[in-house]
This record gives structure tokens, C-alpha cells and sequence, in this order.
């Protein structure tokens, strides 16, 4: 049952539970370790590559993992805890949006990472915590798209297509990061 929450900003359409579930903490932790771990420049090398056998290795290394056989534990993992919450809480019926809210909701709670500015702050806060509250926000969208990547069973439909889903996902972070880095340089800036 999804209950209708309200706050002072906005209306909460998931279950609340799920930010209780130990299991959807790990899964955001995960998730953000692994964003954490991510190769920028490396993985805008695959911009307009084709994931293939021959370079799944590069594309691993790129998301950061030392190793086929650790990503692949790595996106079992993801995916059990991900099946675990479907079955539990219907992510996938939720509205884009509100996954959204709910991955930043999650990350808000749970402190990842560890320092999160206040959002009725945000007007009158220091360039630092405005990149601050712009990485959460990337954050949340690249674990949102790295979420529906993970929904992908990487034994069903092999590693290339789970890959490449990732890569799409990961580009999308690192355009997201350096704007968040841009507009801090600006605002440092006085523009």
C-alpha cells in the first residue's frame, strides 16, 4: 500500500517503509560506491563506442572494478536487492519522478554522501554547499539510471547489453558532475 505523505515542499507518493529497509540502504550505498569509483575520463572514451566482447574489460575498469568476475558480483548483487525491492515495494510503477524523490529521499536519509546541505538552506548557502546539493542531485538521477540498468539481469542478457546500459548511465553522471562543477566555478566566480 502506498501511502500519500505530505511535507511542507511536496507530496511522498511511495511507501515510507521502503526508507526504513535495510535492504534499499544497501542498495543506495552500493550504488554510490560504485558511482564513487567511476573512471571520468576513462569511460567518455566510450561515447560513441559500441560495447563488444573485445572491450567489456576497458568498460569495466572505466566503472571503476578491478575485474570482470568483481562486476559481475557486483551487478548480482545489485539485482537481487533490486528484485527484492520490486517484489516488495513496485518501484516500477512509480512515476519517474517519484523514484526520483524517492533515490534522493534515500540518499538525504541515509547520508550518502556524507555531507547534505538543507534544502530550505539552498537560497542563502555558500557556492561549497550549492555544488554540495548539485552532486546530490546527480547523484540521485545516476543511481536512478544505474537502477534501471540493474533491474537487467546480467546472466538472462549478457554482459555487453547490462554494459553498455551502464555506460549510457555513467556519460550521463560525468556530464551531470561537470556541470555541477561549472556552476560552482561560476558562482565562485560572482556570475
Amino acid at each position: 500500500m502506498t501511502d500519500n505523505i505530505v511535507n511542507t515542499k511536496r507530496v511522498i507518493d511511495y511507501d515510507p517503509a521502503i526508507l526504513d529497509d535495510s535492504t534499499f540502504k544497501d542498495y543506495l550505498y552500493a550504488e554510490y560506491y560504485a558511482l564513487e569509483k567511476l573512471k571520468t575520463e576513462d569511460i567518455v572514451r566510450f561515447k560513441d563506442s559500441k560495447i563488444t566482447e573485445n572491450n567489456t574489460d576497458e568498460v569495466i575498469n572505466a566503472l571503476g572494478f578491478e575485474s570482470r568476475g568483481k562486476y559481475i558480483e557486483f551487478a548480482k548483487k545489485q539485482f537481487e536487492r533490486y528484485t527484492y525491492l520490486e517484489n516488495k515495494y513496485k518501484i516500477s510503477s512509480l512515476t519517474e519522478e517519484t523514484k526520483y524523490s524517492l533515490v534522493k529521499d534515500g540518499l538525504i536519509k541515509f547520508q550518502i554522501p556524507v555531507l547534505h546541505p538543507d534544502p530550505v538552506e539552498v537560497p542563502t548557502m555558500s557556492c561549497t554547499w550549492k555544488k554540495r546539493w548539485c552532486d546530490v542531485g546527480v547523484i540521485g538521477a545516476a543511481v536512478l539510471a544505474h537502477t534501471a540498468c540493474g533491474a537487467l539481469d546480467v546472466e538472462t542478457l549478457g554482459l555487453t547489453i547490462i554494459l553498455g546500459c551502464h555506460t549510457g548511465a555513467a556519460l550521463a553522471q560525468a556530464a551531470g558532475h561537470a556541470l555541477c562543477i561549472a556552476n560552482y566555478d561560476d558562482c565562485v566566480a560572482g556570475k
